[in-house]
């Protein structure tokens, strides 16, 4: 996959990599949300999963940290990211 920043930096991954970090984040997000489901956390945790995950290279490794969501923005809107009230 081939993967540029606004800047023209490769960030170009292998497939295998990037399975490996999209298992990763899987394991991280301990509940069920739309096609992520988990046998081991069955429902949704929106009191504890309201975020998106992040994974960032950090000393050649990568690191994977969350970013808590507005509760509110379903009702807001926003055409950019695909979301409509």
């Amino acid at each position: 996959m081939k993967i540029v920043t606004d800047s023209g930096t490769d960030l170009s991954l292998s497939p295998e990599r990037l399975a490996e970090l999209e298992a990763n984040v899987c394991l991280k997000r301990t509940e069920s949300r739309g096609p992520h489901y988990r046998e081991d956390f069955p429902f949704q945790d929106d009191r504890n999963w309201l975020k998106s995950i992040t994974v960032k290279k950090v000393g050649g490794r990568p690191q994977l940290d969350t970013v808590t969501l507005d509760p509110t923005w379903e009702s807001k809107g926003d055409e950019k990211m695909g979301y409509w009230a």
